[in-house]
């Protein structure tokens, strides 16, 4: 299978090609604001890095959200671009479960948070179990304040962005992870049949809003 992934829910603009579950070429970078500018020259970057081509590819796996309203938009509307162009599909990846993929083995209770803006989290829960991995909570937009003080039965905390809030933290186990369009490509691979979207017209990104302030 040939998945070309983009990930822009944060900071961090990235593409991939992943070829039967490999990463064979990814070029990312943490450009604020900047996603619409770079974003196409980094997809002329792998074609020549790769030779991957459009018409060989089995779909276009996008990073879903939560994450950066603006991010979100520019990336689902490139992927759009590029799939309608050659009559391909989309997969949409919710962000959080790649970051959860993105540390490998995990055991027990999870809090992935993704900061959004000033004291404003993402947040959503997991379990991993035999089964692998499970969704606990509904994504939802949270103040550090009201995370701080909960911490009940959550064994492990990953994270990106609002590091200073993070570091205050020695309660649980606590990782920086980053968001990368390896990842986004991945987990896409694994749950094409379940998410794979033939006519995905009306896909828009998953903004889990409204924000709790400005």
């Amino acid at each position: 299978m040939k998945i070309l992934a983009i990930e822009t829910a944060s900071d961090i603009c990235g593409i991939a090609y992943i070829k039967n579950g490999k990463c064979e070429g990814l070029i990312e970078k943490s450009i604020p604001r900047k996603h619409a500018e770079q974003l196409p020259l980094f997809y002329q970057k792998l074609i020549k890095k790769t030779g991957l081509k459009l018409s060989e590819l089995d779909g276009i796996a996008i990073s879903i959200g939560p994450g950066s309203f603006t991010g979100l938009r520019i990336g689902l509307s490139y992927g759009k671009g590029l799939a309608y162009s050659h009559g391909l599909s989309i997969i949409p990846v919710p962000t959080l479960n790649s970051l959860v993929y993105s540390y490998g083995k995990l055991e027990g209770t999870i809090r992935v948070l993704l900061h959004s803006h000033r004291e404003i989290f993402f947040q959503q829960d997991f379990v991993c179990g035999i089964d692998g991995l499970e969704v606990l909570t509904e994504k939802q937009v949270t103040e550090w304040l009201q995370i701080k003080n909960n911490f009940e039965g959550i064994d492990s905390i990953l994270y990106y962005g609002g590091d200073s809030f993070l570091a205050k933290l020695d309660m649980v186990k606590i990782v920086k992870i980053y968001p990368s369009s390896e990842w986004i490509g991945k987990l896409a691979e694994q749950n094409f049949a379940d998410w794979n979207m033939d006519n995905p017209f009306e896909l828009v990104p998953d903004y889990t809003a409204p924000f709790l302030s400005n």
